[in-house]
């Protein structure tokens, strides 16, 4: 059977947490290269309050019949043209608001693909009836292989939009010598205040993030409060004068539970990159860690003298970087490169 994307269903105009902001990046860039449309949910009024309730109803429904029935339609439509929605699951153990009589002609991709042993019979039943599934963990998705999974599906990356594609030119002069934007890690977190302590003689700028009455606002301990940053052009005009930043994959020091153990590269890694941003890394070796270039650009911080020794080294440095390096790996992560690659998927379903 062939596929056709023929538009990608977009949850805009209903979801504004910041993490939706991303996927609607992703949307447009898809959008614009594929050539193709972005239309409302048209089930989202419904599904709230309905597909939740068949949903439930459906984790009844015996598998082995859904995956008999599949075989049948399957083979009756071998030699067919299917067009189907592209739709991105942020959060894949919440219910999917889409109706169920049109999860047939969807391919989903699964943004936060933290799929165990335990969830795995329920995530084989939800996306029993999609023709493809894209995963975005090439963690993930090697485990669903080695267990079998009966879905047809497929590793498509995470992606850093176009529009804060790096100019080979540019430079970023920097104002702030240490960013710390949104969730941190413990370990990092515990380096920084003892390195802290033990350099009160020196100068330098950190900014920090916390929520103050519903808001996100960045605080810098030489400049005071500097605002919100609540649209992601404001944040990433905030990371472009940062100097240096933190990044851990989310997996560890605390984070195995929510993860399921998974260390996925997520798009906060590009967007350090984009910004010409040194970054202090901590991360485990792994082929997605390998994938993403993580040792090119920095050794995982596994102690503090290790972490005093790289930001000393980072804040010495000033703003020089490495643009190769840097270039290199971001070239290979644009979502127009993504488009690219899911074109190619489509064609060899």
């Amino acid at each position: 059977m062939k596929l056709k994307i023929k538009n990608i269903i977009s949850d805009r105009n209903f979801e504004t947490w910041v993490s939706y902001q991303l996927i609607y990046e992703w949307e447009d860039e898809l959008s614009r290269t594929l050539q193709i449309p972005i239309i409302n949910n048209p089930d989202r009024l419904e599904t709230n309050l309905v597909n939740r309730i068949r949903y439930n109803l459906s984790k009844r429904v015996s598998y082995p019949l859904i995956k008999i029935m599949r075989r049948i339609s399957s083979s009756a439509k071998e030699n067919k043209e299917l067009t189907v929605s592209l739709y991105f699951n942020l959060i894949v153990s919440a219910p999917i608001e889409l109706k169920k009589s049109r999860m047939s002609k969807i391919v989903p991709v699964i943004v936060d693909a933290f799929i165990d042993a335990d969830f795995l019979p329920e995530f084989n039943k939800k996306y029993a009836d999609c023709p493809l599934v894209l995963i975005s963990s090439i963690e993930t998705y090697n485990y669903l292989k080695s267990a079998n999974c009966p879905l047809n599906i497929h590793y498509w990356g995470l992606s850093l939009p176009d529009k804060y594609k790096m100019n080979p030119d540019s430079i970023y002069p920097k104002k702030y010598d240490i960013l710390l934007a949104g969730r941190q890690n413990s370990c990092l977190e515990q380096y920084l205040e003892e390195f802290i302590k033990k350099n009160t003689d020196k100068d330098i700028n950190i900014v920090r993030s916390e929520i103050q009455e519903g808001e996100l606002i960045f605080t810098s301990n030489k400049d005071g409060v500097l605002g919100s940053f609540n649209s992601r052009d404001e944040y990433m005009q905030l990371l472009r004068k940062a100097r240096v930043v933190f990044y851990a994959t989310p997996g560890q020091d605390g984070g195995e539970k929510r993860t399921k153990g998974y260390n996925p590269v997520t798009p906060k890694y590009l967007e350090s990159l984009s910004a010409q941003c040194k970054i202090i890394l901590r991360y485990p070796d792994t082929v997605e860690t390998q994938l993403y270039g993580l040792p090119e650009v920095s050794p995982s911080i596994d102690s503090y003298e290790a972490f005093e020794k790289q930001i000393d080294l980072y804040i010495s440095q000033k703003d020089n970087f490495d643009r190769e390096t840097y270039t290199g790996i971001l070239n290979n992560s644009y979502t127009s490169v993504r488009a690219q690659e899911l074109s190619d998927i489509i064609k060899n379903v």
